[in-house]
C-alpha cells in the first residue's frame, strides 16, 4: 500500500457498499426516528431556509417550542443545508451516508497522525464503518452527524499539541469542534467533548511545551465557541426552560432498553453471522456494537503493548481509560462508577441512554486494531503472543463457564474459529522475515474485513429499508387536518412500521404535514417545565417524559381538551369511538386505517376570556381538581390581569393569522375588556403589541400566552424574538472570521509569497 490515498479509497469503497441502501435510487432507509422525529425537524428547517428566516420555533408540537434551541435539529449545520437540495428522506439518507464516510476518513486520518502505517490505517477505517455501533448510528442521523467529527477533533488536538505555533492546525481544530456542536445530538456532543478532553490532557502531560500547547488549544476552543455561539446560546436558553434542566432521576436510567445488559455484553460486542436481527441478538437496539472476535483480540493485544511502550503510552493511556469508562458507563446505574459520575460530573445526568457510550468504545477499539496490524508487521514478541493467548483464554472462560449469554452453538464455534485464526497469524509473525510479516499482516486485515462484512449482514439497516419515502406515507386525513385550525391529538398506536406511524401522526410526524398539536415527544429540551406540569391537568402523577396521550383517561373529556385547544382526535379504525369519544362529532374524515373526530366544545384558534383569577400552587392542579369552578375563568399569573364577569361569561373564540411560527396576528372586536389567549407556550422571548403598543405577556393556565385588551376593535401581534438572537448571531459571524483568519495566517510561507498582492 504505497500510495498515500489508498486507505481512503478502500474506506470509500467499503462505505459505499455499507450505505448502498441510503443512496440507491429505488431504496430509502426509514427507521422509527426517520419518520417520526428526524424528517419533521428536517422539513421545518428547510421551510425556514426557503423563507429566508431563522427557525426559532416549532409551532406544530407541544403547542410551540424552541426549534433552534433543540440541538438535535442541527439547523445551523452547513452539511444539513446541502441536504435541502433533496427531498426529506433522501436528504436525511445522504446526510447519514456522508457522515459515515466522514467518520471513516477521520479515523484513517487519526491513525496516520498517531504514526500508523497505511495498512494499519486501512484496517482502522474498515472496522469503523462496518462495526455495529457506527451502522446503528447511521439510522439515527442526529447522532452520526456529531460522532463523525470525533476522530477529526482528536487528530487536530494531537497536531496542535505537537505544533502549537501553527495557526492552521488551530483553525482546523476550531472547524472540527464547531461542526460537531452545530450538527446536533447533545449526548453525542457530550461524549465527544469528554473524550477529547481526556485525550488532550494525556497528550499535554507528555508534552515538552504544554503551556504553549494549552494556550493554542484554548484559542481553538474559544474560536469554535464564538462560531457556534448562536446554537450554544439557543440551546442554553432552551435547557434552562426544560423540565429536565436539573437532570434526570437515576431510577429512570435503569430501563433495560437504555443500557447494555451485562448478560448480553459478549453477544453485543462480538456479534453474529447467523442471527437475522442484530438488535435482538444484542439484547437492545441501542446496545448493538458488534466488532467481531478478530478485532477484539487484536485490539486487546495492541492495548497491552501500547501501554508498555513510552512512544505510544501518551495517546494510548487516555484512550484506554475512556474505553474502559465508556464500557462501564454503558451498563447504566448498576455500577458505582456510573453513580459517582451521575452525581459529580457536570451534565452527565442529562443523558438518557447509557449504552450510547459504546460508540466511543468501538472507535477506540478500531484504533488499536490498526496498532495491532503494525505490531504484526514489526514482528510479534513472545510476550505479546502470551498476552493474546491469555486474552483468548479469558474470553473462552466467559463463553463457556459464566452466565453471560453467548448465542447458540454455531455462534460459539464461529467465535472460536475466528480467535484461532488470529492466534495462528500472530504465531506466524513471531520471528518471521520482513516479507512474511508483511504478508501475514495483509492476510490479517483481509480476515478482519471478511468477518466485519459477514457481521454486517445482520445490520439493522437492512431491516428498515423501504421503497416508500416518509413524505409519501400519507393518509386521507392529513390533507383535511392540515387545512383546519386548532390542535390535533393522535391516539393511534405507538408500534408498527413507519408506513403506519407517519400517517398515524405519531409521535411528531404531524409536523411534516404542518398539522399542529399540543402533544409531542422529545427526550430533551423541547419538554418544557410548563408543558410537563400541564400534564397534571389529567393525572396527579403523570409520566413527564411521555406524550400527553399517556396521561389521558380512556374516555376523552371534550371540555378539558378544548381548554388546551384540541379540535380533532385521530383514532385507529380498530379503536372503539363509542368508548373513547362518545360525545365527539364524526368521523369528519376517515379511510381504511384512521378516523378523525371533532371536539364539540372547541371554541376557535384563539379565545377571549371575560373572567380571570389567580390560584395558589400550580394552575394544572386547580384545573384537575376544580375544573367546573374555572370552566369560564382563565388562571393568570398577575393580579393586575384579574377580570370579573357578572353575566355572559362563556369564552369567545376568535381566528388567528399565522404569518410564520414566530409571528402571529389576531384581530378582535370586543364589547368589553377581555383577556385574549393565544394557545402557544409562553416561552421567554415572545412579545405582544396591541395596535402597535407593547403590552405585558401574561401566562395563562400556566401554559399559554395572554394579553388584556380593552373594549373595541384591535389588532394584536405576537412576535418571538429573544434578546439573545442578535448578539449571538454577531458573535457567530465574528467566530467564523477569527477561524478564517487563523487558517489564512497559517498558510505556508511559499504559498503566501506566490499569492498576488491584490489577494493578500
Amino acid at each position: 500500500m504505497r500510495r498515500r490515498g489508498t486507505p481512503y479509497f478502500i474506506v470509500l469503497a467499503v462505505t459505499t457498499w455499507v450505505t448502498r441502501h441510503f443512496w440507491w435510487p429505488s431504496n430509502f432507509v426509514v427507521a422509527f426516528d426517520t419518520g417520526t422525529y428526524s424528517a419533521p425537524n428536517w422539513i421545518l428547517g428547510k421551510r425556514a431556509f426557503l423563507d429566508g428566516r431563522l427557525p426559532l420555533i416549532n409551532d406544530n408540537i407541544f403547542g410551540g417550542v424552541p426549534h433552534l434551541g433543540n440541538p438535535q435539529t442541527g439547523v445551523l449545520s452547513p452539511l444539513r443545508w446541502l441536504s435541502y437540495l433533496f427531498d426529506p428522506t433522501r436528504g436525511l439518507n445522504m446526510l447519514a451516508a456522508s457522515h459515515l464516510l466522514i467518520l471513516g476518513f477521520g479515523m484513517v486520518f487519526l491513525a496516520r497522525r498517531l504514526g500508523m502505517s497505511r495498512l494499519a490505517a486501512t484496517s482502522v477505517g474498515i472496522v469503523t464503518v462496518l462495526c455495529g455501533a457506527s451502522t446503528t448510528k447511521s439510522i439515527q442521523v442526529e447522532q452520526i452527524m456529531v460522532i463523525a467529527w470525533l476522530p477529526w477533533v482528536l487528530a487536530f488536538i494531537r497536531m496542535v499539541i505537537a505544533h502549537p505555533t501553527r495557526r492552521t492546525y488551530i483553525g482546523l481544530l476550531s472547524i472540527a469542534i464547531s461542526m460537531a456542536i452545530l450538527s446536533g445530538h447533545p449526548q453525542m456532543t457530550y461524549e465527544l467533548v469528554l473524550t477529547s478532553g481526556v485525550f488532550a490532557v494525556g497528550l499535554l502531560i507528555g508534552s515538552h511545551h504544554r503551556w504553549r500547547s494549552l494556550a493554542s488549544l484554548g484559542l481553538a476552543v474559544a474560536a469554535s465557541a464564538l462560531t457556534s455561539a448562536l446554537q450554544l446560546v439557543a440551546a442554553l436558553a432552551a435547557t434552562g426552560d426544560s423540565f429536565f434542566s436539573e437532570g434526570r432521576e437515576l431510577g429512570t436510567l435503569q430501563n433495560g432498553a437504555l443500557i447494555l445488559k451485562a448478560r448480553s455484553s459478549l453477544q453485543a460486542i462480538f456479534g453474529t453471522v447467523f442471527a437475522g436481527r442484530s438488535d435482538v441478538f444484542a439484547g437492545t437496539f441501542e446496545s448493538i456494537t458488534y466488532l467481531g472476535v478478530v478485532a477484539v483480540l487484536m485490539a486487546a493485544t495492541a492495548i497491552a503493548v501500547a501501554l508498555r511502550r513510552r512512544d505510544t503510552r501518551t495517546w494510548a493511556l487516555p484512550l484506554v481509560l475512556m474505553a474502559i469508562i465508556g464500557l462501564v458507563w454503558s451498563l447504566g446505574p448498576r455500577t458505582p462508577v456510573f453513580r459517582v459520575a451521575f452525581h459529580l460530573l457536570p451534565g452527565f445526568d442529562q443523558a438518557r441512554v447509557s449504552s450510547r457510550w459504546l460508540i466511543v468504545v468501538s472507535l477506540i477499539v478500531a484504533l488499536f486494531v490498526g496498532h495491532a496490524v503494525d505490531l504484526v508487521r514489526q514482528s510479534i514478541s513472545r510476550l505479546t503472543l502470551r498476552i493474546t493467548l491469555g486474552t483468548a483464554g479469558i474470553i473462552m472462560i466467559l463463553v463457556v463457564s459464566t452466565p453471560i449469554q453467548s448465542g447458540d452453538t454455531k455462534t460459539k464455534i464461529a467465535w472460536l474459529v475466528s480467535g484461532g485464526l488470529v492466534l495462528v497469524a500472530f504465531r506466524l509473525s513471531l520471528g518471521g522475515a520482513t516479507s512474511t510479516r508483511e504478508r501475514v499482516a495483509r492476510v490479517l486485515v483481509l480476515l478482519l474485513a471478511i468477518e466485519m462484512l459477514l457481521l454486517d449482514r445482520s445490520s439493522v439497516v437492512h431491516d428498515v429499508v423501504s421503497d416508500v419515502a416518509v413524505e409519501d406515507m400519507i393518509a386521507a386525513d392529513t390533507d383535511y387536518l392540515a387545512s383546519t385550525d386548532g390542535f390535533t391529538l393522535a391516539l393511534t398506536d405507538d408500534g408498527g412500521p413507519p408506513t403506519y406511524l407517519v400517517p398515524a401522526l405519531r409521535p411528531n410526524a404531524n409536523a411534516m404535514f404542518d398539522i399542529s398539536s399540543i402533544d409531542g415527544y422529545d427526550g430533551g429540551v423541547q419538554v418544557t417545565r410548563r408543558w410537563g406540569m400541564s400534564l397534571r391537568r389529567f393525572s396527579e402523577t403523570p409520566a413527564y417524559d411521555f406524550p400527553l396521550r399517556n396521561a389521558l383517561p380512556d374516555r376523552l373529556d371534550a371540555e378539558r381538551l378544548a381548554r388546551l385547544g384540541v379540535r380533532h382526535v385521530v383514532l385507529d379504525v380498530a379503536d372503539d369511538p363509542t368508548r373513547l369519544v362518545p360525545e365527539w362529532i364524526g368521523p369528519v374524515a376517515n379511510d381504511d386505517r384512521f378516523t378523525v373526530w371533532e371536539n364539540p366544545a372547541w371554541l376557535g384558534a384563539a379565545w377571549v376570556y371575560w373572567s380571570s383569577d389567580i390560584v395558589e400552587g400550580e394552575p394544572a392542579d386547580a384545573l384537575r381538581t376544580n375544573f367546573a369552578e374555572f370552566q369560564n375563568t382563565a388562571i393568570v399569573d398577575r393580579s393586575s390581569a384579574i377580570l370579573r364577569c357578572e353575566s355572559a361569561c362563556q369564552p369567545l373564540g376568535v381566528s388567528i393569522d399565522t404569518i410564520d411560527p414566530e409571528h402571529v396576528r389576531v384581530e378582535v372586536d370586543l364589547d368589553r375588556t377581555g383577556l385574549v389567549v393565544l394557545p402557544r407556550q409562553a416561552l421567554d422571548g415572545w412579545r405582544v403589541s396591541v395596535d402597535g403598543e407593547h403590552h405585558a405577556v401574561l401566562n395563562v393556565d400556566g401554559l399559554y400566552m395572554g394579553v388584556v385588551v380593552p373594549e373595541g376593535r384591535h389588532v394584536i401581534e405576537w412576535r418571538y424574538r429573544p434578546r439573545w438572537v442578535t448578539p449571538s448571531a454577531w458573535a457567530s459571524i465574528l467566530g467564523v472570521l477569527v477561524t478564517l483568519g487563523l487558517l489564512l495566517e497559517g498558510r505556508p510561507r511559499r504559498w503566501r509569497r506566490n499569492t498576488p498582492s491584490a489577494l493578500r
